[in-house]
């Protein structure tokens, strides 16, 4: 359905889309290569058309900025439109094989046209079950056809693959939807053949009018109305007096009102917003889009007019009252206080004296350079000079005005990426960034992130594969600081390190939340545990590849990559954009190391900065609990595949590390001692989003995965504690649900059935007299200095003969004071130590404990003879023990079960 909205785009081009293409007025491409490309990465055709002198004017002013808008032309398309009047047209198109997104309004490309409230959108939809838009796209393809001979030959054969990428999207639309360009017809003549009744009042913004007022003169004489409302902000360009001569003139009662918009935390934005608004008794009609009240928008039409794209409506008494809603309308007590700002450079001027550079290209070695008009010099002259200094090729063919340059391996590295400048004859001839084929054919061909985001449970086999899929989830996730500070502040660099660590300096009160929440990446986490969406998001993707569910997300096509660039070059790849390889080294030193180590550094610094942002409550209070379950289940998933082996028999990441990277995770879903876990949540919805999540992505079978690992049988003392008691308590609870997540994980065959207990059992039953100890005291912490072992000879006796017998037996040795030491207790520390040896299938069926920083207390339990005893510091008498049963964890239990359930009982 088509809707009138305050656009933020990157809310809504989310998706698998196979083109994209976008008109504007002027383009900020360092805005659209930072915010948007991001989003459209797995694009593989991305065009933007721009009026060919305000593109100009950007080149211009990022050459003098040192801007490196080092992707453009290189994996998107910014090509100009040469018109004699304004290429002011704005639309966004996102194509799919079988659908389509499409807004047309106000905006121009950049932060406020596509996020400001100053601005008015229209979108659509298409999709093959819901066709009743079409129209509009065809529409905007017609108008975009017309103007296709006025643009560069590379952008106009990627406008012809966004078309063949949507073989649904016709070229002339059968009838005139709501959509409406000035190809044939002038918009004045549109919009008077759809008033069929008197036009009671006619309200009409823009920010911009002719000098002479000749449009909307012509606009009252074709459109005649009872009454006109005038509406204006104080950056109106008009002049009050002439306005008010003109109007009355013509005679028509005026009302002269100011626009301010309510809200006062948008006080001060620019109103860019037009429309042309008839109230009729029967019906209304608006006009908006990107049409000022000019003559060259609304009176003109084809080569003479402006390009211009508008919206068409009509509707009932009061249909469009919503688009006032936001605005606060007052009279404006004098005209004459607006002014005129002539801003619109003259287009007509005298031809310059040299020909002008229009396009140039790099194909292979040959670099191609267009000119306006063919030098009339008996002898032309060329200089290039690339970002990499002047080009020195011998090989030069004119053919005016074309001229074609055999570049050398030197002139290659001269203009490998960046802008060139141009003299001919020596006088500068312009400033290109020119479109580089075959990085553009390389991304025309590929769909970078969601193919890697597909493959999140495959290792890659190459470095290079790795950086990309790193840069992938860069792109897609907000992991911590870091992430949501390019988010906060696009463009900008992280803040300096204090100097106490390598980590930039980065606070909570740095970032822009309310804008991160906004961002695509964020609001993707509101709806992607539903994974078979439609559409489905980069965060979607990389959910159902950890989870084994990629095919539920249905089939839309994606093309495999046909190869790779230079892998030591940063836009390697085509489709990782915004993320350097290695944020936290110096631009030098990437370039002297090779690319395995660079590769295990970025992915070695990604999981630690996860690591600590897990760590961090309030951080993890402003991402909220639905980004932050599906960031875990992710890395859940990545851990798990980074202790497997890389290529060559080598791990990417140290499996130490990454253990350590896994028992933080745990801690954070499922607590520990002293702090409950995300999965303990008070919220019932939110707690209905976190379990399904759990579900569906695999989290709870992701432990059992990631144990198997032989990684985790070689580990350090220290460590082993720390996994042993995280994992002892995380499948002890109810919620994990032990026995339902090993068949999950072995899908019910016996020996997997067997391995998975098997590695649960290494993991977690005592290993050595240390351990055993720890286990019988409940004390994981416990150090060596604490407890020993002691064998002696003693008196074991039998209560059935009435005397003792002679035994050999070791005695565990307790140094350490225990508070509160009771009779229970001491019982509980037999039974635990008990089941602690016989886990581990140590013969024996005598127990004792000596607790010699508790005095002379002790206990023993003879189960050969059912016997035993406590005895306390400082009491007269032992107490016998009637009865003492091993006490056995709970996963233990849950693991006897499991054997039970395949018919084979685990005993001790």
């Amino acid at each position: 359905m088509a809707d009138a909205v305050r656009l933020i785009l990157p809310n809504h081009i989310q998706g698998e889309w196979s083109a994209a293409v976008l008109l504007t007025y002027t383009a900020n491409l360092s805005f659209f290569e930072s915010q948007l490309l991001p989003q459209l990465s797995h694009v593989p055709v991305r065009v933007v058309l721009a009026d060919a002198d305000r593109l100009r004017d950007t080149f211009e002013r990022a050459k003098a900025a040192g801007e490196g808008l080092r992707r453009t032309n290189r994996t998107y398309i910014v090509g100009p439109i040469r018109s004699r009047f304004a290429a002011h047209a704005k639309a966004i198109l996102l194509l799919g094989p079988a659908r389509g997104w499409l807004a047309v309004g106000s905006g121009n490309l950049g932060l406020d046209g596509y996020a400001s409230p100053g601005e008015l959108w229209h979108t659509f939809a298409y999709e093959d079950a819901r066709p009743e838009h079409l129209v509009e796209f065809e529409t905007v393809r017609e108008l975009i056809d017309g103007w296709l001979p006025a643009v560069d030959p590379p952008a106009r054969e990627a406008v012809r693959r966004a078309w063949s990428t949507a073989t649904w999207l016709g070229a002339q639309p059968p009838a005139r939807g709501i959509v409406r360009h000035n190809l044939q017809r002038p918009f004045i003549e549109q919009l008077a053949e759809v008033v069929t009744s008197p036009v009671r009042t006619m309200r009409v913004h823009a920010p911009f009018y002719d000098r002479d007022l000749s449009g909307l003169a012509t606009l009252l004489k074709g459109v005649v109305a009872e009454r006109l409302e005038v509406l204006t902000t104080q950056d109106t360009s008009v002049d009050g007096s002439t306005l008010k001569a003109a109007l009355d003139e013509l005679r028509v009662p005026t009302a002269y009102q100011t626009l301010g918009l309510r809200d006062p935390s948008e006080a001060g934005t620019y109103l860019h917003a037009k429309w042309i608004h008839l109230l009729c008794d029967d019906k209304e009609v608006l006009l908006s889009g990107s049409a000022n009240l000019s003559s060259p928008a609304l009176v003109r039409s084809g080569a003479a007019a402006n390009i211009e794209l508008a919206t068409l409506r009509t509707g009932g008494p009061g249909s469009f009252n919503r688009l006032y809603e936001p605005f606060v309308i007052e009279p404006l007590a004098k005209p004459s206080s607006l002014t005129f700002a002539d801003t619109v450079p003259d287009r007509h001027g005298p031809l310059p004296d040299v020909p002008k550079l229009m396009w140039a290209a790099i194909t292979s070695r040959t670099l191609t350079l267009e000119f306006d008009r063919p030098s009339e010099h008996p002898d032309p002259s060329l200089r290039i000079v690339g970002i990499g200094g002047a080009v020195a090729s011998p090989e030069v063919n004119w053919q005016d005005p074309r001229v074609e340059l055999r570049l050398t391996e030197d002139d290659l590295g001269r203009v490998h990426s960046g802008h060139l400048d141009v003299w001919l004859n020596e006088v500068h001839a312009g400033t290109v960034w020119p479109y580089r084929i075959d990085a553009l054919n390389d991304q025309f061909a590929t769909s970078s992130a969601n193919d890697h985001l597909k493959r999140l449970r495959e290792l890659p086999s190459s470095d290079a594969d790795m950086m990309e899929r790193l840069a992938a989830l860069e792109q897609t996730l907000i992991i911590d600081f870091q992430s949501a500070w390019r988010i906060s502040h696009p463009g900008k660099n992280l803040p300096e390190p204090d100097g106490q660590t390598d980590e930039p300096l980065l606070r909570l009160e740095h970032l822009d939340w309310a804008r991160i929440r906004r961002s695509p990446q964020h609001l993707a986490y509101g709806s992607a545990s539903s994974l078979a969406a439609p559409a489905p998001t980069s965060l979607q993707v990389a959910l159902a590849a950890i989870s084994g569910r990629l095919g539920e997300l249905g089939q839309v096509a994606t093309p495999t990559r046909s190869g790779l660039d230079d892998p030591e070059d940063p836009d390697a790849g085509l489709g990782a954009e915004p993320i350097s390889e290695d944020e936290s080294v110096d631009e030098e030193q990437p370039r002297r190391l090779p690319i395995s180590t660079r590769t295990r550094m970025a992915w070695g610094r990604f999981i630690d900065r996860y690591v600590r942002a897990i760590g961090d409550d309030r951080f993890l209070a402003e991402l909220g609990p639905h980004a932050t379950i599906q960031n875990a289940a992710i890395f859940a998933g990545i851990l798990t595949q980074l202790l497997r082996e890389h290529e060559g028999g080598q791990r990417l990441v140290d499996p130490q590390r990454i253990v350590r990277s896994q028992v933080s995770l745990w801690r954070h879903l499922w607590g520990d001692d002293n702090h409950p876990g995300l999965l303990d949540v008070d919220d019932p919805v939110v707690g209905a989003f976190i379990y399904r999540t759990v579900e569906e992505t695999g989290l709870r079978a992701s432990v059992l995965d990631a144990i198997e690992d032989d990684a985790f049988d070689a580990l350090p003392g220290e460590l082993r504690t720390q996994v042993r008691h995280q994992l002892n308590r995380v499948v002890s609870l109810p919620s994990f649900d032990l026995v339902a997540t090993v068949d999950e994980v072995t899908k019910g065959q016996p020996a997997q059935v067997d391995a998975c207990i098997a590695a649960l059992v290494r993991l977690l039953a005592p290993r050595d007299d240390l351990e055993k100890a720890a286990h019988a005291l409940s004390r994981p912490d416990l150090r060596a200095s604490e407890v020993d072992w002691d064998t002696k000879a003693l008196k074991r006796w039998d209560p059935r003969q009435g005397q003792s017998i002679s035994a050999t037996e070791r005695v565990m040795v307790v140094h350490t004071a225990i508070p509160d030491l009771d009779h229970a207790t001491m019982a509980t520390y037999l039974a635990q130590l008990s089941a602690a040896e016989l886990m581990t299938n140590t013969a024996g069926d005598y127990w004792r404990i000596h607790f010699r920083g508790n005095g002379k207390s002790r206990a023993l339990w003879d189960a050969r003879f059912r016997y035993g005893t406590t005895f306390l510091d400082g009491e007269e008498d032992d107490q016998e023990i009637d009865d003492l049963t091993p006490l056995w964890p709970e996963w233990w239990l849950e693991a006897q079960e499991i054997g039970r359930a395949f018919g084979r009982r685990r005993t001790a």
